[in-house]
Parts: C-alpha cells; structure tokens; sequence
C-alpha cells in the first residue's frame, strides 16, 4: 500500500486491521492456541546432553497433550543420511525457544495493533504543532504494558 501523500507523522494502518468496528476484536485463531511449551530436552543444552533415549525435542501446546512441531526425528544408527541436513544443536534449541515463543509475539503485535488502532481510529489522534499524537494516560499505560509483554517474549525467545 503505497501513500505518497502522508505527512511524516500521518498513521497509516494495515489494510485488514482494525476499523472502528473491529478495533479490539479477537481475530478468529488458525493455529495452535498459546502458550506453547519446550519438551525437557529442549530447556537447556545440559537437559538435552543427560537424557539418553536419543528423541530430538518437541514444543507441546497449552494442553501438554499435543505436539506443535518436532526439531527432528530420535537419531537410527545407520540411518543419517535418510534425514534432511541438521542445523547444530545449539541452533536447534535457539530455533525452539523462539518457534514456542511464536504465540506470545503474535498476540503483542495484535495487541499494539488494536492500541494503535484506538489512538488513531477513536479521536485521539490529538495532533500537537509537529502533527504528532498526545497520549492520554489510558493510552500510555497500556503502551507500557505493552512494552512488559514485548519484552518478555523477547526474553523468552532469546532465553534470557
């Protein structure tokens, strides 16, 4: 979507997000619901190295019953050159961490979606003399929450 018109600081919202209608409307979910979590071999490299039954890792979703995706099938002796070339483990676990994180990233970025889709599509857009928006106090702390959630799932991803 290409706005050639825009003053610098004019909002611009994504085509299909929120309308005044919609602005705070769950989207209708197509994936495993969150929170997903790390099978015990994918925690930390030193759970992965003390369990010998040789399974490669899996992230369950919220009902612990279900696997979301596999980081690869339990190593056959004689059988590596069946599967697909294998990233480092080191890799692996930091490709899981962020893959289990997916839910939490989602719902911030749909969260400060419908955010900003209330400071702009609810009047209070309240230009100041450089045509940027004041933030009422509602706006702003929610803009912090915001930021604690951001943050978590970062350091969720990041394992920090």
């Amino acid at each position: 979507m290409e706005n050639k018109n825009l003053s610098p600081h004019e909002p611009v919202l994504r085509e299909g997000g929120p309308t005044p209608s919609n602005a705070t409307a769950e989207p209708a979910a197509a994936f495993t619901p969150g929170p997903w979590h790390l099978c015990h071999h994918l925690e930390s490299a030193e759970k992965d190295a003390s369990c010998p039954c040789g399974y490669r890792g899996g992230i369950w979703g919220s009902d612990g019953e279900h696997v979301v995706c596999e980081m690869g099938s339990t190593l056959v002796v004689g059988e590596e050159g069946l599967c697909p070339p294998r990233y480092p483990r080191p890799v692996e676990l930091a490709n899981a961490r962020l893959i289990a994180t997916a839910p939490e990233l989602l719902a911030v970025a749909q969260r400060y979606e419908a955010w900003e889709a209330n400071l702009v599509l609810h009047g209070r857009w309240e230009a100041t003399g450089d045509g940027l928006p004041t933030l009422t106090e509602d706006l702003y702390d929610e803009m912090m929450e915001l930021q604690a959630l951001r943050n978590a799932a970062i350091a969720k991803a990041t394992g920090q």
